[in-house]
């Protein structure tokens, strides 16, 4: 567990990918503000096994977070992205497209995603969305 450590940066995040990556099932970054897309997007890359990623309050990420999903992340069941408010409608979109095996995904105060799109986009049968 890495929340809270406001001074970490990516080149960090990005070592723990590049030697932790084949066996990482749980990572949790909130709070942590100075990740950026890039970080998460090693992390997206090099994380196969994967399972729980938290990025509440990681306030400098967007939508371009995603770009390295790509079904990258088979194992990805639970995404909190809580506060995140640079996610929009497009970032969701990669999430639903991406995420076959996602249970959870966390939303709240991501004011910027609109509820009635979540509603029709293909996340898996009984991924519980919550805002």
């Amino acid at each position: 567990m890495l929340g809270g450590c406001r001074l970490l940066t990516d080149g960090a995040i990005k070592e723990i990918a590049r030697y932790c990556g084949h066996s990482l099932r749980k990572l949790e970054l909130e709070r942590c503000q100075n990740i950026t897309n890039e970080a998460v997007y090693e992390i997206f890359s090099l994380c196969a096994s994967l399972e729980v990623l938290s990025l509440e309050n990681c306030t400098q990420l967007t939508d371009h977070t995603f770009d390295g999903l790509d079904k990258t992340v088979t194992v990805l069941r639970e995404l909190k992205l809580n506060n995140c408010s640079g996610i929009t409608d497009v970032g969701v979109v990669k999430i639903a497209e991406s995420c076959r095996f996602l249970q959870v995904l966390e939303m709240k105060y991501c004011n910027r995603v609109s509820v009635e799109l979540t509603q029709t986009l293909p996340f898996p049968s009984g991924c519980k969305v919550c805002f």
